[in-house]
Formats: C-alpha cells, sequence, structure tokens
C-alpha cells in the first residue's frame, strides 16, 4: 500500500512538473551533446590517425599516401557520433515535448478563464434582475470598499500620472494612483472613440497608457471589442486605509481575453 502511494505521488509529481523536468532535461541534453561531441570528434582523430598510419605502410612517401573518401571516413567514424546523436534527439524531443504541453496547459488556463468571466457577467446581471440595479450597486461599492480596506496603501508609493492630484485605486490590478476623474472619463472617452472610428479593438494597456500608468503582464492580454460592448467605467468616492478619500476605478464592462479575436 506504502509503494502504491509513493508511486501514485511520483507519478503525479512528474505530471505536474513536466513541462520544467523536460526544460531541465533540455538543458542537460544541450551541454552532454556539446561534450559528447567533443569526444565523439576526438575519437574519431584517433581512428583516422591510426588509419592513415596503417595505410601509410605501404608506401615510402607520406605525401604520397591517398586522403580518405568521404564513405571510407563515415564508415570508419560514424560509432564515434551515436552517443552525441542520441543525446541530440533526445533534447530536442524534450524542448518541443515541453513547449506543447505549456501551450497546451496555457490555452485550457486560458479557455477556463474566458469561462470564469462569462460566468461572473452572468452572475452580475443575474444580481441587477434579482435585486433591482440600486441595491445591487450598494453591494457593488461595498465590495469595491472591501478591496481597498484588504489592499490598503500603506507603504507603498501610489504612481504619478501628472494627470491629477486625487488618489485613486484600480480594481483590475489593484494599484494606486494619482489622477482626476476628469482625466479617467477623458481616457474612457478616447477608447470608446478608437473603437467605434475604425480601431476595432482596444487592449487594457492602451487605456493605461492614456492615463500615463505602466502596462502589466496582463494588460496586452485583455481588451475590449467594437463589437460588444464598450468600455464602461464606474467611478465611486471611497476612502483609503490613511483616511484619504480615493477613488474605486471599476470596469463595469470587463477587459476579455482574446479581444483581438472576431468570430468566423
Amino acid at each position: 500500500m506504502n509503494l502504491h502511494r509513493v508511486i501514485n505521488k511520483v507519478g503525479k509529481f512528474t505530471q505536474d512538473n513536466s513541462p520544467l523536468i523536460l526544460t531541465t532535461v533540455g538543458a542537460v541534453g544541450v551541454i552532454t551533446t556539446a561534450y559528447l561531441s567533443g569526444r565523439a570528434g576526438f575519437k574519431a582523430g584517433q581512428i583516422m590517425a591510426l588509419d592513415f598510419v596503417e595505410r601509410a605502410e605501404h608506401y615510402s612517401n607520406f605525401e604520397e599516401v591517398p586522403a580518405p573518401t568521404l564513405k571510407e571516413t563515415v564508415n570508419l567514424t560514424w560509432k564515434c557520433y551515436i552517443p552525441p546523436a542520441i543525446t541530440a534527439v533526445v533534447t530536442v524531443a524534450s524542448v518541443v515535448s515541453s513547449n506543447r504541453i505549456g501551450t497546451r496547459r496555457a490555452v485550457a488556463m486560458t479557455s477556463a478563464l474566458a469561462m470564469s468571466e462569462q460566468a461572473f457577467e452572468t452572475y452580475r446581471n443575474k444580481v441587477v434582475e434579482k435585486i433591482g440595479e440600486k441595491k445591487a450597486e450598494k453591494i457593488h461599492d461595498e465590495v469595491v470598499q472591501d478591496a481597498i480596506d484588504q489592499n490598503p496603501l500603506g507603504d507603498r508609493q501610489a504612481f504619478m500620472t501628472g494627470q491629477g492630484e486625487t488618489l485613486c485605486f484600480e480594481f483590475y490590478t489593484g494599484r494606486y494612483f494619482y489622477s482626476s476623474v476628469e482625466a479617467i472619463r477623458k481616457a474612457e472617452n478616447q477608447i470608446n472613440w478608437n473603437l467605434n472610428n475604425g480601431h476595432e479593438t482596444a487592449s487594457l494597456a492602451d487605456f493605461y497608457n492614456l492615463l500615463n500608468l505602466e502596462p502589466t503582464e496582463i494588460s496586452q492580454e485583455v481588451g475590449w471589442r467594437a463589437d460588444t460592448s464598450p468600455l464602461d467605467i464606474n467611478i465611486i468616492g471611497h476612502v483609503s486605509d490613511k483616511g484619504v478619500p480615493c477613488i474605486g476605478v471599476i470596469y463595469k464592462s470587463t477587459p476579455i481575453r482574446d479581444y483581438w479575436r472576431f468570430p468566423g
């Protein structure tokens, strides 16, 4: 029973960490292939030197000894290159397999996140339908305040954007920055104008750029499309952990993944 449990744990660990394991095998394989190739070249050189000595016995002058043909060289030395060839094949297979697994997992994760985003939108719309928009907005405000309370400014430095002096909290990334309601609305209007005038898509990074905010790792991966909901921001007044008035910046139209892909 204990052995069976250990085998199961080892199997699960291997499956969960297969990209890392394969990448490690590939890295080690590169070094091993280089070493074995050098060693094979040295052995092949020795074999060719011995062959030259044997053939030189039939000639009175070394300069008269003919050079071996390509076929003769391959026949004499091909076995030397079997080890590096095997490690090269294993290395390439490991790298390719690692990439395939990583890509497959990334696609699966993206699909899962897309489904979660869609489910959240459905849930939010159903809440509004059941309890009314005003009560839903009140709950929404409380959620935003909770998010601010759980992500206190503390000793962190809020980003200076040069567009205002009002403390703001962006709900999507949990970042604080200084701006103004006018600057935020102007950026929102610019994104929607772009969507309605031939741009078709806009990323969250585009919105950040208009606010003079640094993009994040995910900001280029999510955004809005012209054929779906435009950018719709809800600006709510709250208070930070330092007792300073704080604007909560919420996206009523959640930025979606693969926003650049149109159906059909």
